[in-house]
């Protein structure tokens, strides 16, 4: 007998033979894994894709510390009839002081807090473009000094003066990753008093922290309309096929277990959840799925040829042995090869 058809034998027999014994060290295994779930992180950040061992990343760490990061929160505020106007400077200036009370905000540029540069003769002078006390201000000045500065034109502030910006850099992920949907929601949350009281302005926000909280929304929407849309097309498709309950109870504990176990290794694998990990569950259910309709289809077929439920089970088990153990194997080595050496 070929070693390969003794191992198959073996392995049958051992199963067959013992189904309680497997079970239990079925289910004491999958205890050890469960708790890996509590180590799954979400990390919608563009850094889940880089490892932190790369000695670029290390560099860019170090740039990190000494001059900050780019990671950002943008309120983008218009009007009509333009901004440079004493309601519209109170309401920048009011944002701008919202948006430094804002968690994990290490610094904010608006236009009432822009240091304006401007040289008379031999001398620099510094002030601010526009004064903290709003009152007082002389517009006609104002757009003067806007137009004397070349930095301000479409950053702060666009070239029809009906549109500008309050930019919020958040601290850099040195210590720990700041949590990006709490930020978002804190700036949100803010935000709704100031458009309920100046309904007449549009207020819009942006910037990489949102956009990294969309994509989490978004991901985490997916996953809870996709899966339990495919399990109710699953289960339709496999009663139509196999008409029977206890047929559709084993198929789907089969996926729901090979999901805790593939959760649990991926916390303690240090995986993190992300837009390309989400999609791991659905790639899980179809390789479950596929092992587990080519066992029943093989029982279903003993069974109605005649045999005996044992006789029937023994057959689908040593003729789809090989095919869903290689299937399994060579699906886990094909993603195992998008990994790079940390």
């Amino acid at each position: 007998m070929k070693a390969s058809e003794k191992f198959r034998q073996n392995t049958i027999e051992m199963i067959f033979n013992n189904p309680k014994k497997t079970l239990v060290v079925f289910f004491i295994t999958l205890s050890l894994f469960l708790p890996g779930i509590l180590l799954v992180k979400p990390n919608f950040t563009y850094k889940a894709w880089y490892s932190d061992n790369d000695p670029q990343v290390q560099q860019f760490q170090e740039f990190e510390k000494v001059f900050g990061n780019d990671d950002n929160i943008i309120i983008g505020l218009s009007h009509p009839d333009g901004i440079l106007d004493k309601k519209s400077l109170k309401l920048i200036q009011d944002l701008t002081d919202t948006l430094w009370k804002t968690m994990d905000v290490v610094r904010v540029d608006s236009l009432t807090n822009y240091q304006a540069i401007e040289s008379e003769e031999d001398d620099i002078l510094i002030e601010e473009l526009v004064p903290s006390n709003i009152d007082n201000i002389d517009i006609a000045r104002l757009n003067e000094k806007i137009s004397n500065d070349p930095l301000l034109k479409d950053y702060l502030i666009s070239a029809d003066r009906k549109a500008t910006i309050i930019q919020g850099f958040i601290r850099p992920a040195i210590e720990s990753v700041p949590d990006h949907s709490a930020i978002t929601n804190d700036i949100k949350e803010k935000l709704i008093q100031f458009k309920k009281h100046y309904p007449e302005h549009i207020i819009h926000l942006s910037g990489t922290v949102p956009i990294v909280d969309d994509f989490k929304v978004a991901t985490l929407e997916d996953m809870a309309k996709l899966i339990p849309i495919l399990y109710t097309i699953l289960t339709i498709i496999l009663w139509w096929r196999y008409r029977s309950v206890i047929a559709l109870v084993y198929i789907f504990s089969t996926i729901s277990l090979s999901s805790l176990f593939m959760a649990g290794s991926a916390g303690f694998l240090g995986q993190t959840l992300n837009t390309l990990t989400s999609a791991c569950p659905t790639v899980l259910m179809t390789i479950a799925l596929s092992d587990a309709v080519h066992i029943f289809s093989a029982l279903f077929l003993g069974l109605r040829g005649g045999y005996s439920l044992n006789s029937s089970l023994y057959y689908s088990m040593h003729k789809n042995f090989y095919p869903t153990l290689l299937t399994s194997l060579t699906t886990a080595l094909g993603f195992l090869s998008f990994f790079n050496a940390k």
